[in-house]
């Protein structure tokens, strides 16, 4: 039996800095004078970024947000923006998401495809990804077959062992470190290359890895963090009251 594990950190990544630092305009809901509500972009003082407003806005990332208009009181219509509030482009697809490290996933009626930041396909995915790209390229995927992989930015995939279950809970390979599960149920940690950096049932569950490139992991109800190499990190460490 597992429990859930806090949300820590350890130490500071200039990752976790550029994080924070993409952070330009801020999508909000507005009321209008009629009552409904439509959104938009603020500064980071506050202050209305444009004179544009959408059916619905998300957050910049790679200098594009996501966001939807209402066409002819019919459907909606995804788009995305620039810091300046034109649209760079129309995105034809049942489901796009957003832009991270110059890559978003867009979903059509038969075939996941892979965009770059022009809204051009990249890549047909013979699967479904899991992840968003990470800044080294590289993102997990399941195959029909049901097996997960790493899937880099020209669209090949390295499958991984058929025998693990990839912890996705977090949206992005951080560390090139994915918990993994066995056939046994106990976790696991391996690199990119299907490499175990630490073996089954070392510790009673872990976390995935965080922006800082560390992992929070149980072991007879004491918390503790470790790092890439699988080491704990001896500046943390508590037990749960029993």
């Amino acid at each position: 039996q597992t429990c859930a594990l806090p949300i820590l950190g350890c130490g500071d990544s200039s990752e976790n800095t550029k994080l924070l630092e993409n952070i330009e305009l801020i999508p909000v809901r507005m009321r209008e004078v009629k009552g409904d509500f439509s959104a938009t972009y603020l500064t980071l003082d506050g202050k209305q970024a444009f004179d544009k407003r959408f059916f619905s806005a998300d957050f910049f990332s790679d200098g594009l947000a996501k966001v939807t208009t209402l066409v002819d009181d019919q459907y909606l219509q995804t788009s995305f923006i620039n810091t300046k509030g034109e649209i760079v482009f129309d995105a034809p697809y049942k489901n796009v998401t957003g832009f991270w490290n110059g890559v978003a996933w867009a979903k059509t009626e038969d075939k996941v495809v892979a965009l770059n930041t022009k809204g051009k396909e990249i890549f047909v995915l013979d699967g479904t990804p899991k992840t968003m790209f990470n800044a080294d390229g590289k993102a997990v995927v399941k195959t029909k077959d049901g097996n997960y992989g790493i899937v880099d930015k020209s669209g090949a995939v390295s499958l991984l062992a058929d025998t693990l279950t990839v912890d996705t809970s977090f949206p992005i390979i951080y560390a090139n470190r994915l918990v993994v599960m066995n056939e046994h149920y106990k976790k696991g940690i391996i690199d990119l290359k299907g490499n175990v950096i630490v073996d089954f049932g070392v510790y009673d569950d872990i976390s995935p890895y965080d922006v800082n490139g560390c992992a929070v992991v149980t072991l007879d109800r004491e918390f503790m963090r470790i790092g890439k190499d699988g080491k704990k990190i001896s500046d943390f460490s508590f037990a749960l009251p029993r």
